[in-house]
């Protein structure tokens, strides 16, 4: 066998590095926030899942498509979709993707997922010591260690990355496996059961027993569309290693198709499992568990599980910093951002691509940390990775309509493995969908910003409240405003700059 041939990723293993790209984080700590929007009515919590995970079928369905167009040779992923769909008219667009997907999207999900990682870790040593209590320093220096050391690890060796994609794809089941299992078929057993305080009556913890009001539910399902996009985001981010695939493109939307269906199926089970055994305090894997199976299991199950979730977790981490990496690599070589001229002027296009990985790991990691240590609490490090995953679809749903305008509705049948009128109809169901979501998101979030604006939001996780600090609605409001705005508006900031420091350069080669 060759050598170029004996590096490649098989489709197994690539499916394995998007299933654990997606599955990991999202589906064990934003399953609970979801609950807690709806206030535990079963029916809403069901719809919020389905409804996402539709939207993610759809989108994975036409990122299938667009991923076979053929592009820039020298980028991968979104960036070398967008190259070989986006027309002159659109370049504005071209722009925003080039520069958001490298320096936004991919840094801040590692920064915070690595974060959520140290905190399974820890959450995961405390069912063996209860009394452990850390600072929220400890959490932050942790995590920066773990996100730096996956991406030196996939720097060295990317086969090693692939690997512990696949062994932690496969671990990652067994929580996953267990709350569906053991929460479906013991779905009326409960050690849960708490007195009404104001009726004195036996509360089962079913949150098929829970009802709320039409409008609270619309808003409880709006609420927790940006938690739920979360746990179904990052299919695409496979797309970056299709240059280290066996079959490139086509591979890579097989790949992706296969894995948004099967994860869908699984998160929407999850949520079955967590709505039977619901607890007003937060529905996690562990408490389904210890909800459905007899008391005297609760130790030994919980440090069980809580390691499993650990190493999934890992695992997802590992896979965002191996498409990190190679993110950073197309941000090197297309040479269209701040400080990029110089890195690729001074090292390989490889090792330039690592030293960029690393100063915005750096970079973030301020931006995100500080604050978050001065307030002492992970609520904000929750709203970034809820933010940046709503700024990421709308970019989704654009590319989707560009795709459909300039390739698919063109003479070329190449493209064309569906009728137009049907797949126009998908395109359009996919943009109503994904630009409604986010637009009521947007909505509500104002109107509680203003509405309730003193009331303690939900977002945080384990480094939230009791004992530690909050952000309240109006906080979360403010916030929104500030990453959209900077979202929206950097990428032309980058490219002015990028743009006067090249025709200065110009000028000084002249004379």
């Amino acid at each position: 066998m060759e050598p170029h041939k004996a590096r490649k990723i098989g489709f197994f293993s690539a499916l394995s590095i998007c299933f654990s790209s997606v599955v990991g984080i999202g589906i064990f700590l934003k399953n609970a926030s979801v609950g807690k929007n709806v206030e535990g009515d079963g029916v809403s919590w069901l719809i919020t899942w389905i409804i996402c995970g539709l939207l993610a079928i759809l989108l994975a369905f036409h990122f299938g498509k667009i991923a076979q167009v053929e592009s820039n040779q020298k980028l991968t992923g979104l960036s070398a979709w967008t190259s070989g769909i986006v027309d002159k008219k659109n370049n504005w667009f071209k722009k925003i993707v080039f520069t958001n997907y490298g320096f936004f999207y991919i840094p801040i999900l590692l920064v915070t997922l690595s974060f959520f990682t140290i905190e399974f870790f820890f959450e995961f040593l405390k069912t063996i010591n209860p009394n452990i209590k850390l600072d929220i320093s400890i959490y932050v220096v942790t995590s920066l260690f773990l996100s730096i050391c996956l991406v030196l690890n996939n720097y060295f060796s990317m086969k090693s990355g692939s690997y512990i994609s696949n062994i932690t794809s496969i671990l990652k089941f067994i929580p996953l496996l267990l709350v569906i299992f053991i929460g479906i078929v013991f779905w009326n057993t409960h050690n849960y059961d708490y007195v009404d305080p104001i009726t004195n009556d036996v509360i089962t913890s079913n949150g098929f027993n829970e009802h709320i009001s039409f409008d609270k539910s619309i808003q409880g399902i709006m609420l927790s569309i940006p938690s739920v996009l979360f746990a179904f985001d990052s299919f695409i981010g496979v797309g970056v290693l299709s240059k280290n695939i066996k079959g490139g493109q086509k591979a890579v939307s097989k790949v992706i198709v296969t894995a948004m269906i099967l994860v869908t199926v699984v998160y929407c089970l999850v949520c079955l499992s967590s709505i039977f055994h619901y607890n007003e305090q937060g529905t996690t894997v562990i408490s389904v568990l210890i909800d459905s199976l007899p008391k005297s299991a609760k130790k030994g199950l919980t440090i069980f599980i809580s390691l499993f979730i650990f190493i999934s977790a890992f695992g997802t981490t590992n896979s965002i910093s191996m498409i990190m990496l190679n993110e950073c690599r197309n941000i090197v070589g297309h040479k269209e951002m701040i400080f990029t001229n110089k890195l690729a002027s001074s090292f390989s296009n490889k090792k330039a691509a690592l030293f960029f990985s690393l100063f915005l790991i750096a970079f973030w990691s301020l931006i995100i940390f500080i604050p978050s240590l001065i307030l002492k609490t992970d609520a904000l490090i929750d709203g970034f990775s809820n933010l940046v995953v709503v700024c990421i679809f709308l970019i989704y749903g654009y590319l989707i309509f560009i795709y459909w305008k300039n390739v698919h509705k063109k003479t070329n049948q190449k493209y064309k493995t569906i009728h137009s009128k049907i797949y126009a109809v998908l395109v359009w169901i996919t943009l109503f969908g994904v630009f409604l979501v986010v637009f009521l998101n947007i909505f509500f979030v104002f109107l509680n910003g203003i509405s309730n604006w003193d009331k303690a939001s939900n977002w945080g996780l384990f480094l939230s409240g009791q004992g530690y600090g909050n952000i309240n609605n109006l906080g979360v409001l403010i916030f929104n405003v500030v990453f959209i705005i900077s979202f929206l508006v950097f990428p032309f900031i980058n490219y002015k700059i990028y743009n006067s420091k090249n025709k200065n350069l110009d000028k000084q080669n002249i004379n």
